[in-house]
Protein backbone atom coordinates (compact mmCIF):
# COMPACT_ATOMS: atom_id res chain seq x y z
CA UNK A 1 0.00 0.00 0.00
CA UNK A 2 2.93 2.29 1.44
CA UNK A 3 4.05 1.77 -2.98
CA UNK A 4 0.45 2.82 -4.53
CA UNK A 5 0.11 5.83 -2.02
CA UNK A 6 3.33 7.24 -3.09
CA UNK A 7 4.20 6.42 -6.92
CA UNK A 8 7.50 8.47 -6.79
CA UNK A 9 8.81 8.55 -3.62
CA UNK A 10 8.19 6.59 -0.50
CA UNK A 11 8.40 9.03 2.32
CA UNK A 12 10.67 8.35 5.58
CA UNK A 13 7.46 8.62 7.85
CA UNK A 14 6.43 5.61 6.15
CA UNK A 15 9.62 3.99 5.84
CA UNK A 16 9.98 4.29 9.64
CA UNK A 17 6.81 3.09 10.60
CA UNK A 18 7.00 -0.30 8.73
CA UNK A 19 10.56 -0.30 10.76
CA UNK A 20 9.19 0.81 14.24
CA UNK A 21 5.81 -0.86 14.45
CA UNK A 22 6.82 -4.44 11.72
CA UNK A 23 10.43 -4.22 11.94
CA UNK A 24 11.17 -3.97 8.64
CA UNK A 25 14.58 -3.15 7.92
CA UNK A 26 15.06 0.11 5.67
CA UNK A 27 17.31 -1.35 3.16
CA UNK A 28 14.76 -3.87 2.27
CA UNK A 29 12.04 -1.02 1.55
CA UNK A 30 15.21 0.16 -0.23
CA UNK A 31 15.19 -2.95 -2.18
CA UNK A 32 11.56 -3.31 -2.77
CA UNK A 33 11.39 0.82 -3.65
CA UNK A 34 14.24 0.64 -6.24
CA UNK A 35 12.38 -2.84 -7.51
CA UNK A 36 9.64 -0.78 -8.37
CA UNK A 37 11.82 2.63 -9.57
CA UNK A 38 11.40 4.67 -6.34
CA UNK A 39 13.30 5.91 -3.59
CA UNK A 40 13.14 6.10 0.15
CA UNK A 41 13.25 9.86 2.14
CA UNK A 42 16.30 8.69 4.20
CA UNK A 43 17.03 12.33 5.30
CA UNK A 44 13.36 11.91 7.13
CA UNK A 45 13.69 8.61 8.14
CA UNK A 46 17.05 8.93 10.17
CA UNK A 47 16.11 12.22 11.55
CA UNK A 48 12.55 9.84 13.02
CA UNK A 49 15.24 7.26 14.25
CA UNK A 50 17.25 9.86 15.53
CA UNK A 51 14.39 11.31 17.50
CA UNK A 52 13.30 7.76 18.74
CA UNK A 53 17.03 7.44 20.38
CA UNK A 54 16.50 10.68 22.25
CA UNK A 55 13.88 9.36 23.60
CA UNK A 56 14.97 6.12 24.73
CA UNK A 57 18.13 7.99 26.24
CA UNK A 58 15.44 10.21 28.12
CA UNK A 59 13.58 7.18 29.28
CA UNK A 60 16.51 5.12 30.60
CA UNK A 61 17.57 7.89 33.29
CA UNK A 62 16.53 5.31 36.23
CA UNK A 63 18.41 2.80 37.90
CA UNK A 64 19.24 -0.82 37.82
CA UNK A 65 19.19 -2.30 34.19
CA UNK A 66 18.18 1.22 32.57
CA UNK A 67 20.78 3.09 34.76
CA UNK A 68 23.40 0.17 33.23
CA UNK A 69 21.74 0.75 29.47
CA UNK A 70 22.18 4.72 29.67
CA UNK A 71 25.21 4.24 30.68
CA UNK A 72 26.23 2.39 27.54
CA UNK A 73 24.44 4.54 25.00
CA UNK A 74 26.14 7.70 26.90
CA UNK A 75 29.62 6.15 26.29
CA UNK A 76 28.41 4.91 22.83
CA UNK A 77 28.39 8.44 21.68
CA UNK A 78 31.22 9.66 23.62
CA UNK A 79 33.91 6.51 22.62
CA UNK A 80 35.01 5.61 19.34
CA UNK A 81 36.83 2.46 19.63
CA UNK A 82 39.23 1.11 17.24
CA UNK A 83 38.61 -2.61 16.19
CA UNK A 84 42.14 -3.90 14.98
CA UNK A 85 40.70 -7.49 15.52
CA UNK A 86 40.52 -8.34 11.72
CA UNK A 87 44.25 -8.34 11.73
CA UNK A 88 45.76 -8.95 15.14
CA UNK A 89 45.10 -11.13 17.95
CA UNK A 90 46.78 -8.58 20.26
CA UNK A 91 47.38 -5.04 20.66
CA UNK A 92 47.40 -2.19 22.65
CA UNK A 93 44.64 0.65 23.96
CA UNK A 94 44.08 3.56 27.09
CA UNK A 95 41.44 2.59 29.27
CA UNK A 96 38.46 5.09 28.64
CA UNK A 97 35.86 3.35 31.29
CA UNK A 98 35.33 1.17 34.30
CA UNK A 99 32.00 0.22 35.25
CA UNK A 100 31.20 -2.06 38.40
CA UNK A 101 27.85 -3.09 39.95
CA UNK A 102 25.53 -0.84 37.75
CA UNK A 103 27.74 2.34 38.27
CA UNK A 104 31.24 4.01 36.57
CA UNK A 105 34.49 3.84 38.67
CA UNK A 106 37.90 5.14 38.47
CA UNK A 107 39.29 1.46 38.94
CA UNK A 108 39.19 -1.80 39.45
CA UNK A 109 41.61 -3.64 42.22
CA UNK A 110 42.48 -7.19 42.40
CA UNK A 111 39.49 -10.09 43.37
CA UNK A 112 36.99 -7.44 41.35
CA UNK A 113 35.00 -8.25 38.59
CA UNK A 114 33.57 -5.34 36.00
CA UNK A 115 33.44 -4.01 32.48
CA UNK A 116 36.39 -2.23 30.76
CA UNK A 117 36.42 -0.14 27.43
CA UNK A 118 39.58 0.51 25.76
CA UNK A 119 39.81 3.11 22.48
CA UNK A 120 41.66 0.02 20.97
CA UNK A 121 41.06 -3.65 21.40
CA UNK A 122 41.53 -6.55 18.89
CA UNK A 123 39.20 -8.41 21.12
CA UNK A 124 35.62 -9.29 18.98
CA UNK A 125 32.49 -8.70 20.58
CA UNK A 126 29.80 -10.79 20.29
CA UNK A 127 27.66 -10.35 17.41
CA UNK A 128 26.35 -11.54 14.46
CA UNK A 129 26.16 -15.37 16.07
CA UNK A 130 29.89 -14.98 16.87
CA UNK A 131 30.35 -15.40 20.18
CA UNK A 132 32.72 -12.70 21.91
CA UNK A 133 36.74 -13.19 22.37
CA UNK A 134 38.33 -14.13 25.93
CA UNK A 135 41.65 -13.50 26.86
CA UNK A 136 43.82 -11.05 29.09
CA UNK A 137 44.49 -7.36 29.62
CA UNK A 138 48.42 -6.42 31.42
CA UNK A 139 50.07 -3.20 32.11
CA UNK A 140 52.71 -2.14 34.49
CA UNK A 141 52.13 -4.09 38.03
CA UNK A 142 48.63 -6.01 37.14
CA UNK A 143 46.86 -7.87 34.69
CA UNK A 144 43.20 -8.95 34.00
CA UNK A 145 41.36 -12.19 32.86
CA UNK A 146 38.80 -11.18 29.81
CA UNK A 147 36.11 -13.57 30.40
CA UNK A 148 33.60 -12.33 27.74
CA UNK A 149 32.80 -9.23 25.04
CA UNK A 150 29.85 -8.06 24.23
CA UNK A 151 28.33 -4.76 22.73
CA UNK A 152 25.71 -3.79 24.95
CA UNK A 153 25.48 -0.34 22.79
CA UNK A 154 25.17 -2.04 19.57
CA UNK A 155 27.54 -0.35 17.23
CA UNK A 156 31.20 -0.26 17.50
CA UNK A 157 31.26 -0.63 21.53
CA UNK A 158 33.43 -3.35 22.35
CA UNK A 159 33.04 -3.99 26.11
CA UNK A 160 35.45 -6.29 27.77
CA UNK A 161 33.75 -7.91 30.89
CA UNK A 162 36.88 -8.92 33.36
CA UNK A 163 38.02 -10.10 36.56
CA UNK A 164 41.33 -8.20 38.24
CA UNK A 165 43.73 -10.84 39.26
CA UNK A 166 46.88 -8.76 39.76
CA UNK A 167 47.10 -4.65 40.47
CA UNK A 168 44.49 -2.25 40.22
CA UNK A 169 42.84 -1.50 36.91
CA UNK A 170 42.41 2.50 36.45
CA UNK A 171 40.98 4.82 34.30
CA UNK A 172 43.59 5.92 31.44
CA UNK A 173 45.81 3.29 31.82
CA UNK A 174 47.52 2.28 28.81
CA UNK A 175 47.27 -1.67 28.32
CA UNK A 176 48.43 -4.71 26.51
CA UNK A 177 45.11 -6.61 25.37
CA UNK A 178 46.22 -10.16 24.40
CA UNK A 179 42.88 -12.75 22.95
CA UNK A 180 42.73 -16.33 23.45
CA UNK A 181 44.87 -17.15 20.04
CA UNK A 182 43.28 -20.72 20.35
CA UNK A 183 39.95 -20.12 21.22
CA UNK A 184 39.13 -17.33 18.34
CA UNK A 185 40.78 -19.69 15.74
CA UNK A 186 38.52 -22.39 16.44
CA UNK A 187 35.82 -19.63 16.58
CA UNK A 188 36.95 -18.38 12.87
CA UNK A 189 37.01 -22.12 11.54
CA UNK A 190 33.71 -22.45 12.60
CA UNK A 191 32.39 -19.06 11.33
CA UNK A 192 33.90 -19.40 7.79
CA UNK A 193 32.48 -23.24 7.85
CA UNK A 194 28.69 -21.53 8.19
CA UNK A 195 28.79 -19.70 5.22
CA UNK A 196 30.34 -23.00 3.31
CA UNK A 197 27.76 -24.53 4.67
CA UNK A 198 24.49 -22.05 3.90
CA UNK A 199 26.15 -22.52 0.23
CA UNK A 200 25.81 -26.06 0.91
CA UNK A 201 22.23 -25.91 1.75
CA UNK A 202 20.92 -23.47 -0.63
CA UNK A 203 22.95 -26.21 -3.57
CA UNK A 204 21.49 -29.46 -1.88
CA UNK A 205 17.48 -27.91 -0.90
CA UNK A 206 17.27 -25.11 -2.95
CA UNK A 207 17.45 -21.37 -3.37
CA UNK A 208 14.81 -20.65 -1.02
CA UNK A 209 16.86 -21.64 2.09
CA UNK A 210 18.12 -18.77 4.20
CA UNK A 211 19.78 -18.19 7.23
CA UNK A 212 17.29 -18.20 10.54
CA UNK A 213 19.85 -17.55 12.97
CA UNK A 214 23.41 -18.92 14.23
CA UNK A 215 25.56 -19.47 16.89
CA UNK A 216 29.67 -19.83 16.06
CA UNK A 217 31.72 -20.74 19.40
CA UNK A 218 35.13 -22.39 19.78
CA UNK A 219 33.78 -25.82 20.39
CA UNK A 220 31.01 -25.97 17.73
CA UNK A 221 28.37 -23.92 15.39
CA UNK A 222 24.97 -23.97 15.35
CA UNK A 223 23.17 -22.97 12.09
CA UNK A 224 18.86 -22.33 11.72
CA UNK A 225 17.54 -21.89 8.34
CA UNK A 226 14.44 -22.09 6.63
CA UNK A 227 13.23 -25.01 5.12
CA UNK A 228 9.56 -27.20 4.92
CA UNK A 229 10.64 -30.46 5.67
CA UNK A 230 13.22 -32.39 7.46
CA UNK A 231 16.55 -33.62 5.27
CA UNK A 232 16.86 -36.90 4.78
CA UNK A 233 20.37 -38.57 5.61
CA UNK A 234 21.52 -38.37 1.73
CA UNK A 235 20.82 -34.37 1.69
CA UNK A 236 22.86 -34.21 4.91
CA UNK A 237 25.95 -36.45 3.50
CA UNK A 238 25.32 -34.60 0.89
CA UNK A 239 25.95 -31.12 1.99
CA UNK A 240 28.63 -32.52 4.34
CA UNK A 241 30.60 -33.73 1.12
CA UNK A 242 30.44 -30.33 -0.57
CA UNK A 243 31.43 -28.55 2.12
CA UNK A 244 34.12 -30.84 2.94
CA UNK A 245 35.54 -30.38 -1.18
CA UNK A 246 35.53 -26.72 -0.35
CA UNK A 247 37.63 -27.22 2.48
CA UNK A 248 40.01 -29.67 0.50
CA UNK A 249 40.32 -27.20 -2.28
CA UNK A 250 42.17 -25.29 0.30
CA UNK A 251 40.32 -21.72 -1.04
CA UNK A 252 42.07 -18.24 -0.09
CA UNK A 253 39.31 -16.44 2.40
CA UNK A 254 38.95 -13.21 0.99
CA UNK A 255 37.39 -10.19 2.80
CA UNK A 256 36.74 -6.36 1.20
CA UNK A 257 34.86 -3.45 2.35
CA UNK A 258 32.42 -2.47 -0.41
CA UNK A 259 29.27 -0.16 -0.73
CA UNK A 260 26.07 -2.11 0.38
CA UNK A 261 24.81 -1.65 -2.99
CA UNK A 262 27.59 -2.84 -4.86
CA UNK A 263 28.40 -5.50 -2.81
CA UNK A 264 23.94 -6.83 -3.26
CA UNK A 265 24.97 -6.42 -6.82
CA UNK A 266 28.22 -8.71 -6.78
CA UNK A 267 25.84 -11.27 -5.52
CA UNK A 268 26.65 -11.49 -1.46
CA UNK A 269 24.43 -12.48 0.62
CA UNK A 270 22.55 -10.24 3.25
CA UNK A 271 20.40 -11.45 5.92
CA UNK A 272 17.05 -10.69 6.57
CA UNK A 273 16.69 -8.15 9.20
CA UNK A 274 20.23 -7.28 10.00
CA UNK A 275 20.88 -3.47 9.54
CA UNK A 276 23.59 -2.70 7.31
CA UNK A 277 25.89 0.50 7.03
CA UNK A 278 26.19 2.13 3.69
CA UNK A 279 29.92 -0.03 4.09
CA UNK A 280 30.05 -3.37 4.47
CA UNK A 281 32.90 -6.51 4.76
CA UNK A 282 32.19 -9.07 2.39
CA UNK A 283 33.69 -12.75 2.91
CA UNK A 284 34.42 -14.88 -0.18
CA UNK A 285 35.60 -18.14 -0.69
CA UNK A 286 36.48 -18.68 -3.87
CA UNK A 287 33.07 -18.80 -6.08
CA UNK A 288 31.25 -20.90 -4.07
CA UNK A 289 30.78 -18.42 -0.96
CA UNK A 290 30.02 -14.44 -0.70
CA UNK A 291 28.51 -12.99 2.49
CA UNK A 292 28.32 -9.68 4.35
CA UNK A 293 29.68 -10.64 7.66
CA UNK A 294 31.28 -8.57 10.31
CA UNK A 295 32.70 -11.87 11.91
CA UNK A 296 36.25 -13.40 12.07
CA UNK A 297 37.03 -15.86 9.13
CA UNK A 298 39.48 -18.26 8.23
CA UNK A 299 42.52 -17.48 6.14
CA UNK A 300 42.02 -20.51 3.94
CA UNK A 301 39.17 -22.53 3.63
CA UNK A 302 41.45 -25.66 4.63
CA UNK A 303 42.32 -24.37 8.06
CA UNK A 304 38.76 -25.93 8.97
CA UNK A 305 40.00 -29.33 8.37
CA UNK A 306 36.92 -31.12 8.43
CA UNK A 307 32.99 -30.70 8.41
CA UNK A 308 30.96 -33.04 10.34
CA UNK A 309 27.40 -32.79 11.03
CA UNK A 310 26.20 -34.15 14.38
CA UNK A 311 22.41 -32.95 14.16
CA UNK A 312 19.41 -31.67 11.91
CA UNK A 313 16.03 -31.18 13.63
CA UNK A 314 13.06 -28.59 13.05
CA UNK A 315 13.10 -25.84 15.47
CA UNK A 316 9.72 -24.01 14.57
CA UNK A 317 7.43 -23.92 11.80
CA UNK A 318 9.42 -23.62 8.48
CA UNK A 319 12.91 -23.49 10.51
CA UNK A 320 15.37 -26.15 10.56
CA UNK A 321 18.66 -26.44 12.52
CA UNK A 322 21.89 -28.02 11.85
CA UNK A 323 24.75 -28.80 14.59
CA UNK A 324 27.92 -29.67 13.29
CA UNK A 325 31.65 -29.35 14.49
CA UNK A 326 34.82 -29.02 12.56
CA UNK A 327 38.79 -29.63 12.78
CA UNK A 328 39.63 -31.65 16.14
CA UNK A 329 36.38 -31.21 17.29
CA UNK A 330 35.24 -33.17 14.39
CA UNK A 331 37.89 -35.62 14.65
CA UNK A 332 36.64 -36.05 18.06
CA UNK A 333 32.98 -36.90 17.59
CA UNK A 334 34.11 -39.22 14.61
CA UNK A 335 36.50 -40.97 17.43
CA UNK A 336 33.49 -40.91 19.95
CA UNK A 337 30.91 -42.53 17.23
CA UNK A 338 33.87 -45.46 16.77
CA UNK A 339 34.55 -45.97 20.32
CA UNK A 340 30.41 -46.60 20.71
CA UNK A 341 30.84 -48.35 17.76
CA UNK A 342 33.77 -50.84 18.99
CA UNK A 343 31.72 -51.46 22.33
CA UNK A 344 28.82 -52.50 20.85
CA UNK A 345 30.10 -54.70 18.22
CA UNK A 346 32.05 -56.36 21.65
CA UNK A 347 28.93 -56.74 23.34
CA UNK A 348 27.26 -58.85 20.36
CA UNK A 349 30.32 -60.48 19.40
CA UNK A 350 30.70 -59.52 16.18
CA UNK A 351 33.26 -56.98 14.71
CA UNK A 352 32.16 -53.02 13.99
CA UNK A 353 31.66 -53.72 10.15
CA UNK A 354 28.98 -56.56 11.02
CA UNK A 355 27.21 -54.49 13.58
CA UNK A 356 23.90 -53.72 11.27
CA UNK A 357 24.13 -57.57 10.46
CA UNK A 358 24.44 -58.23 14.05
CA UNK A 359 21.91 -55.78 15.27
CA UNK A 360 19.01 -57.08 12.58
CA UNK A 361 20.12 -60.76 13.91
CA UNK A 362 19.42 -59.53 17.32
CA UNK A 363 15.80 -57.80 16.24
CA UNK A 364 14.55 -60.52 14.16
CA UNK A 365 15.28 -62.87 17.27
CA UNK A 366 13.73 -60.45 20.25
CA UNK A 367 10.38 -61.11 17.15
CA UNK A 368 10.48 -64.36 17.09
CA UNK A 369 10.72 -64.86 20.69
CA UNK A 370 8.07 -61.93 21.30
CA UNK A 371 5.91 -64.52 18.82
CA UNK A 372 6.41 -67.35 21.07
CA UNK A 373 6.30 -65.23 24.45
CA UNK A 374 2.44 -64.24 22.98
CA UNK A 375 1.35 -67.76 21.90
CA UNK A 376 2.25 -68.58 25.30
CA UNK A 377 0.55 -66.48 27.32
CA UNK A 378 -2.53 -67.39 25.32
CA UNK A 379 -2.57 -70.75 26.05
CA UNK A 380 -2.11 -70.18 29.11
CA UNK A 381 -4.42 -67.74 29.30
CA UNK A 382 -6.95 -70.16 27.64
CA UNK A 383 -6.40 -72.62 30.12
CA UNK A 384 -6.76 -70.15 33.09
CA UNK A 385 -10.31 -69.09 31.51
CA UNK A 386 -11.06 -72.83 31.43
CA UNK A 387 -10.35 -72.90 35.46
CA UNK A 388 -12.06 -69.66 35.79
CA UNK A 389 -15.30 -70.67 34.08
CA UNK A 390 -15.39 -73.95 36.61
CA UNK A 391 -15.71 -71.41 38.88
CA UNK A 392 -19.12 -69.66 37.77
CA UNK A 393 -22.29 -70.00 39.30
CA UNK A 394 -25.82 -69.82 38.30
CA UNK A 395 -28.03 -66.94 39.57
CA UNK A 396 -31.65 -66.99 37.86
CA UNK A 397 -30.24 -68.16 35.13
CA UNK A 398 -27.57 -66.62 34.58
CA UNK A 399 -23.94 -67.68 34.66
CA UNK A 400 -21.99 -65.25 37.19
CA UNK A 401 -18.34 -65.44 37.72
CA UNK A 402 -16.55 -62.97 40.11
CA UNK A 403 -12.69 -63.58 40.37
CA UNK A 404 -9.21 -61.98 41.33
CA UNK A 405 -7.10 -62.40 38.99
CA UNK A 406 -2.75 -61.46 38.35
CA UNK A 407 -3.45 -59.22 34.92
CA UNK A 408 -2.82 -55.69 33.85
CA UNK A 409 -5.69 -53.77 31.94
CA UNK A 410 -5.05 -55.35 28.88
CA UNK A 411 -4.66 -58.94 30.26
CA UNK A 412 -8.17 -57.79 32.12
CA UNK A 413 -9.98 -57.41 28.66
CA UNK A 414 -8.85 -60.31 27.01
CA UNK A 415 -9.96 -62.75 30.28
CA UNK A 416 -13.28 -61.38 30.51
CA UNK A 417 -14.20 -61.46 26.52
CA UNK A 418 -12.81 -65.46 26.23
CA UNK A 419 -14.87 -65.95 29.91
CA UNK A 420 -17.68 -64.25 28.17
CA UNK A 421 -17.51 -66.61 25.25
CA UNK A 422 -17.06 -69.32 27.30
CA UNK A 423 -19.79 -68.93 29.82
CA UNK A 424 -22.69 -67.78 27.09
CA UNK A 425 -25.34 -65.78 28.82
CA UNK A 426 -23.23 -64.28 32.15
CA UNK A 427 -21.79 -61.77 34.16
CA UNK A 428 -18.08 -61.66 34.01
CA UNK A 429 -16.85 -59.81 37.49
CA UNK A 430 -12.58 -59.29 37.12
CA UNK A 431 -10.34 -57.68 39.48
CA UNK A 432 -6.69 -57.39 39.70
CA UNK A 433 -4.23 -55.60 42.08
CA UNK A 434 -1.77 -52.94 40.89
CA UNK A 435 0.32 -50.41 42.27
CA UNK A 436 -1.99 -48.06 42.36
CA UNK A 437 -4.81 -49.71 44.07
CA UNK A 438 -6.79 -52.08 42.18
CA UNK A 439 -8.44 -52.13 38.63
CA UNK A 440 -11.94 -53.80 38.40
CA UNK A 441 -13.96 -55.08 34.95
CA UNK A 442 -17.16 -56.19 34.45
CA UNK A 443 -18.33 -57.48 31.06
CA UNK A 444 -21.96 -58.72 30.49
CA UNK A 445 -23.10 -61.17 27.63
CA UNK A 446 -25.11 -59.59 24.63
CA UNK A 447 -28.30 -60.72 25.29
CA UNK A 448 -28.52 -59.23 28.90
CA UNK A 449 -26.49 -56.19 28.30
CA UNK A 450 -29.19 -52.97 28.42
CA UNK A 451 -32.17 -54.88 29.11
CA UNK A 452 -31.34 -56.68 32.12
CA UNK A 453 -28.50 -56.06 33.29
CA UNK A 454 -25.89 -52.81 32.64
CA UNK A 455 -22.30 -53.24 33.07
CA UNK A 456 -21.72 -49.72 33.80
CA UNK A 457 -24.51 -49.66 36.79
CA UNK A 458 -22.94 -52.51 38.21
CA UNK A 459 -19.52 -51.50 38.05
CA UNK A 460 -20.20 -48.11 39.59
CA UNK A 461 -21.45 -50.07 42.41
CA UNK A 462 -19.05 -52.18 43.27
CA UNK A 463 -16.00 -49.27 42.70
CA UNK A 464 -17.43 -47.55 45.47
CA UNK A 465 -16.67 -50.61 47.72
CA UNK A 466 -13.37 -50.13 47.16
CA UNK A 467 -13.09 -46.53 47.30
CA UNK A 468 -13.52 -46.01 43.80
CA UNK A 469 -15.53 -44.96 40.52
CA UNK A 470 -16.10 -45.89 36.66
CA UNK A 471 -18.52 -46.60 34.47
CA UNK A 472 -18.53 -47.69 30.67
CA UNK A 473 -21.10 -49.33 27.79
CA UNK A 474 -23.51 -51.27 29.51
CA UNK A 475 -21.85 -55.00 28.10
CA UNK A 476 -18.32 -53.54 29.40
CA UNK A 477 -17.17 -51.02 31.71
CA UNK A 478 -14.38 -50.97 33.96
CA UNK A 479 -12.99 -48.98 37.25
CA UNK A 480 -10.60 -48.29 39.73
CA UNK A 481 -10.19 -48.42 43.55
CA UNK A 482 -7.57 -47.31 45.88
CA UNK A 483 -8.55 -49.99 48.39
CA UNK A 484 -7.47 -53.03 47.61
CA UNK A 485 -7.86 -54.59 51.01
CA UNK A 486 -11.39 -54.59 50.77
CA UNK A 487 -11.32 -56.91 47.16
CA UNK A 488 -12.57 -59.66 48.70
CA UNK A 489 -15.82 -58.02 50.24
CA UNK A 490 -16.46 -56.37 46.81
CA UNK A 491 -16.25 -59.87 45.03
CA UNK A 492 -18.09 -61.92 47.49
CA UNK A 493 -20.79 -58.94 47.45
CA UNK A 494 -21.25 -59.26 43.47
CA UNK A 495 -24.48 -61.56 43.90
CA UNK A 496 -26.40 -59.07 45.77
CA UNK A 497 -25.24 -55.83 43.54
CA UNK A 498 -26.85 -57.95 40.78
CA UNK A 499 -30.42 -58.58 42.38
CA UNK A 500 -30.40 -55.06 43.79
Amino acid sequence: RAFVEHPEKVPGETAFALYDTFGFPLDLTQIIAGERGREVDTIAYERLLGEQRARGRANWKGSGEAAIAAIWHELAEDVRVAFTGYDADSDSGTVRAVVSEGARVSALVAGQEGEVLTDTTPFYAESGGQVGDTGWLRWAGGEAEVLDTTKPAGGDLHVHHVRVVAGTLRVAETVRLDVDSARRNRSRLNHTATHLLHAALKEVLGGHVTQKGSLVGPDRLRFDFSHHKAMTADDVRRVEDIVNAQILANHAVTTAVQDVEEARKAGATALFGEKYGDRVRVVTVDAFSKELCGGTHARRSGDIGLFKVVSEGGIAAGVRRIEAQTGLGAQAYIRDLESTARAAATELKTSPDKLVDAIKRLLDDKTRLGRELDAMRREASQAAAGDLADRAVVIEGVNVLAAEIDADAKGLREQADRLRDSLGTCVVVLAARDPDGVRILVAVSKDLAGSRYNAGKIIGALAAMVGGKGGGRPDMAQAGGKEPEKLPEMLAAVPQVLSA
